[in-house]
């Protein structure tokens, strides 16, 4: 058991409640910011543009965002399993870079498309939203062994709710998060004395990652063992290895050899991966300053997951069952190859949350053991590296959205010289290269009324007029302080409705500065609010 495994006081200490509570609510926070009115969280998924061609036709672009000029992650490819989970589907193949090896973790895939009842749009939405439940029910299961009864508790239970790793899985979308949560709940199961239920939880787990089945390392020992108990353990381990083993069975026949395809790059002799890990992370500390808090974040890594490491191979403690599922960890992490230390953000950290939260259960609470500590976890200082939101993704522009049954939203797209969308803590805006169309997508067979308000600045003094459908509705002129524009009764016709805001030269270089974009207005806080429809004439 965890030294951590102590019952929680009967009135335990608000304030520490508090801090808990707080956190939650500022994750939820966060990840709302990911949410594009008509899209969802589809930006979550990080579907590539440059892979647009080959997807699947119910990934529809209308209401699916593409990361523009990238490649995607991971997610891509098992959001469009949940999307036609049917493995020996021909349209697969195509859509998808490497299908025998993906198709192996199907679980989250298979309860995407329940959830999501076989709807495209509602599937990838499920399968966004499963990371944020799991990680919300990870943080409650936590609570049983790390209840804020004091602030060491509180330390540890943050450490993994918002370690670089977990929050890299809610990031991307990706099976790791919700793979740690069956495992914890197998490891509820086994310390309430059910290991039968146990190993048939990390049994299924296995489907959602291959590498979950390691857990059941903790359900092997039994003191004082006769060969019965030896012999029911036995048969644990083929009830744990029994779902992938059938669901691998079948891959090999839908796919023949490919079936066994264990991905490039993901083992390798012991300790090479981390050791070219570590390296070329301290070589990169020299590289641009604009790229340093990831080239730090990759220092954390290494240095987190070697102590975990370290505490596990000098520390033994086998009758421990939170020993037992650390060691398996780490004893993976010695074969773990370049494809999974390689980059960034480090998948080591992702693969390895089991290592991580074993670690935080099993370190002794002296002070002597504080730096062990935190130099375990030092990882999560590169977690901040997630908030940022994806190249282009605007925050809520739409307000009052006038809904028809075939779920369509008024949208909003940015034609000619604009910029992509950056933000503060406190507003958002885009800059413009000179003129630029402001396109406002009316999909109701009726027209809408609707208000326009926006801030407008520039660097240097410039005219500027903003014309709805050919008419001048606003003339003045930007300066570097910011000036507040607002429009009423813009009558948005069915179709696509052109606002241009159109300035008297283009945009010039920023002098002294080493950003190199040519510069002329910058719209922020844009906020349409939709009304009504007009009255009749």
């Amino acid at each position: 058991m965890p030294e951590a495994n102590h019952l929680p006081p009967k009135y335990p200490n608000g304030f520490r409640w508090l801090v808990i509570l707080a956190s939650v609510a500022l994750l939820l926070l966060l990840f709302a910011r990911f949410h594009i009115p008509g899209k969802g969280f589809t930006a979550l998924i990080t579907f590539g543009d440059q892979h647009a061609s080959r997807y699947l036709a119910q990934i529809d672009p209308q209401s699916t965002y593409f990361t523009p000029d990238s490649a995607g992650y991971d997610a891509q490819w098992y959001a469009q399993l949940a999307v036609a989970p049917a493995v020996d589907d021909p349209r697969l193949r195509p859509a998808i870079d490497n299908l025998p090896y993906r198709a192996r973790r199907i679980l989250l895939s298979w309860t995407s498309h329940v959830l999501g009842l076989g709807r495209p749009a509602w599937i990838l939405e499920a399968f966004v939203l499963q990371n944020l439940v799991c990680w919300l029910l990870l943080g409650w299961m936590l609570l049983r062994w790390l209840p804020p009864t004091n602030w060491g508790n509180v330390g540890r239970w943050l450490a993994v709710m918002f370690s670089f790793g977990l929050t890299f899985s809610m990031r991307g979308t990706l099976v790791d998060g919700p793979s740690l949560l069956l495992i914890a709940f197998g490891m509820v199961l086994l310390e309430q004395g059910r290991p039968w239920l146990s190993a048939l939880v990390l049994g299924v787990s296995g489907l959602g990652k291959e590498t979950s089945m390691l857990a059941g390392a903790a359900t092997v020992w039994s003191d004082n063992a006769t060969p019965r108990d030896w012999g029911k353990a036995l048969l644990r381990g083929v009830l744990i290895v029994a779902p992938l083993a059938c669901w691998l069975a079948y891959l090999l026949l839908v796919f023949g050899r490919e079936g066994a395809d264990a991905g490039s790059g993901a083992f390798a002799p012991p300790f090479t991966g981390l050791w070219r890990k570590a390296v070329g992370s301290v070589q990169a500390l020299g590289t641009h300053p604009p790229v340093l808090a990831y080239t730090l974040s990759g220092v954390f890594a290494v240095v987190s997951l070697l102590t975990q490491f370290l505490f596990f191979a000098l520390r033994p403690r086998i009758h421990d069952p939170w020993w037992r599922l650390g060691t398996a960890y780490a004893v993976l992490l010695v074969f773990l190859g370049d494809g999974v230390w390689d980059g960034y953000p480090c998948a080591a950290t992702r693969v390895l949350l089991p290592l991580l939260l074993a670690f935080n259960l099993t370190v002794p609470r002296s002070p002597r053991w504080l730096l062990v500590l935190v130099l375990g976890n030092v990882s999560i200082l590169g977690t901040p590296n997630f908030v940022s939101l994806p190249p282009g993704v605007d925050p809520r522009i739409i307000y009052g959205q006038v809904a028809l049954p075939t779920d369509q939203a008024v949208r909003v797209s940015f034609e000619g010289g604009w910029y992509n969308a950056e933000r503060s803590l406190l507003d958002s805006w885009r800059w413009t290269s000179g003129s630029a169309d402001l396109v406002i997508h009316n999909p109701h067979p009726f027209a809408l009324l609707a208000d326009l308000s926006l801030g407008l600045n520039s660097r240097n003094a410039r005219a500027v007029r903003l014309l709805v459908a050919g008419e001048e509705r606003w003339r003045g002129t930007a300066v570097p302080s910011r000036q507040d524009v607002s429009i009423t009764s813009v009558h948005l016709q069915p179709g696509p409705n052109r606002l241009q805001l159109l300035t008297d030269r283009p945009g010039e270089p920023t002098a002294n500065s080493p950003d190199p974009r040519v510069l002329a207005f910058r719209v922020l806080g844009l906020r349409i609010d939709l009304r009504s429809r007009p009255p009749a004439p």
